[in-house]
């Protein structure tokens, strides 16, 4: 007897786009076999194709339910009472987490058997920076924890161009880079930035003599 069988469609339904998820995201597309998860689920797989008609079907869904997780994700973290820093660490760390969990075979996968999906995912991802990491660099603005001057607008596209640079398959395959060792690696660069502690105040200094020229 299937486990979800006493189960509302809609929260088995959930059910197996957790389990779907954590799979397609771990191991790619073509490590994903419908019997196994159907398995794992405790349920058959004429029950599981009640709910999909079939691994594309369910790879879209997937998809699309990780997009919205990840928007909530970041909504919640916005709108939390918790102070800017603690707010800001806690977006790096959810996107962080959040990359940690895309293995580079579902890169390669969507990439070769689903480009508009990918498609799909690197606009989601664009979107979602200019809105909410835009967000952050205003707010940080507006409390003093950034530079009042600062080009808040010319700072997340900058953002952007690096993400969307580096943590793409090509990029992080090169390098032998995790996703989430990237863009710890460009959060860092962003905000403790590339010079030493001693060469810092020279270099503000050049800066300076330069714009009274």
């Amino acid at each position: 007897m299937d486990k979800v069988s006493n189960i509302a469609p809609e929260d088995a339904r959930q059910k197996i786009l957790a389990a779907a998820s954590g799979m397609f995201f771990s191991h790619g597309v073509a490590g994903v076999r419908m019997d196994i998860l159907a398995r794992h689920l405790g349920m058959s797989k004429k029950t599981l194709y009640a709910h999909f008609n079939s691994k594309d079907d369910m790879l879209h869904a997937v998809v699309e339910w990780r997009m919205m997780a990840v928007r909530k994700g970041i909504q919640e973290i916005l709108s939390s009472s918790h102070d800017y820093m603690d707010r800001f660490y806690e977006f790096c760390a959810f996107i962080t987490a959040t990359l940690s969990g895309f293995s580079p075979r579902l890169w390669d996968d969507l990439r070769l058997r689903r480009p508009d999906l990918m498609k799909k995912m690197e606009e989601h991802r664009r979107v979602n920076i200019l809105t909410f990491f835009g967000a952050f660099m205003d707010e940080g603005m507006r409390l003093g924890v950034l530079r009042a001057r600062l080009d808040h607008e010319l700072v997340t596209m900058a953002f952007l161009g690096a993400v969307q640079g580096v943590i793409n398959p090509e990029t992080l395959a090169r390098r032998k880079m995790a996703p989430d060792d990237a863009f710890r690696e460009i959060i860092s660069i962003m905000f403790e930035g590339i010079l030493s502690d001693s060469a810092k105040p020279h270099f503000r200094m050049r800066m300076k003599h330069r714009r009274k020229r």
